[in-house]
């Protein structure tokens, strides 16, 4: 079997962008995976003590919660944000 790598490949910009985002909020959790990639993740939470959250109910008043890429229900968010978490 022959396998061709393509000249340019990584993450998108969206990606990218998102994984900056959790880089500079120190502390932070994302609320779902922030991304499909399992060692990237890992990464975060070691390097960054960027953690990861299941159930936005359980985020905590000042907390900081990035949205992952995908996104989030607007409902949820609102909620997130009466509980006066920082999101990112």
């Amino acid at each position: 079997m022959k396998i061709e790598l393509a000249e340019n490949y990584g993450f998108c910009f969206g990606v990218k962008r998102a994984i900056k985002i959790a880089e500079e909020n120190v502390n932070a959790s994302t609320y779902g995976p922030l991304i499909h990639n399992s060692k990237e993740i890992a990464r975060l939470d070691k390097d960054f003590k960027v953690g990861l959250v299941d159930d936005f109910t359980t985020f905590k008043a000042g907390q900081k919660a990035i949205v992952r890429t995908h996104g989030i229900i607007k409902k949820e968010l609102a909620q997130l944000k009466e509980k006066w978490c920082r999101c990112c």
